[in-house]
């Protein structure tokens, strides 16, 4: 659901009705539709199997770090690219007070 909510950039409250405690799966779904403009369809699905009401339909860890192998190199490099692009725009530059307290005289 955290995923799911960071992907809209908006809650997800409504997906669960603490009244009757049960899983609103239709604003689940409806949530999913909105996702599939933005991100890739194997994104969208691989968050509806993970969302899945029956346990059994969800992957284990293992499988799921399974399915992510492929792709781990490929997200490596386009972590250290936005990284790289965003530091060219904001340039890090080291702190001139680290490690001690700053001096008011």
């Amino acid at each position: 659901m955290t995923i799911l909510a960071a992907a809209q950039l908006k809650h997800v409250d409504t997906a669960y009705d603490f009244k009757t405690k049960k899983v609103r799966q239709e604003v689940i779904d409806d949530s999913l539709r909105h996702l599939k403009g933005r991100y890739s369809e194997g994104f969208v699905e691989a968050l509806r199997v993970l969302l899945s009401q029956e346990e059994a339909k969800r992957p284990t860890f293992v499988e799921l770090d399974d399915e992510i192998k492929a792709y781990r190199s490929d997200i490596r490099a386009k972590a250290v690219t936005s990284f790289v692009n965003i530091s060219l725009i904001f340039p890090i530059e080291p702190r001139k007070d680290f490690g001690g307290p700053k001096k008011t005289w």
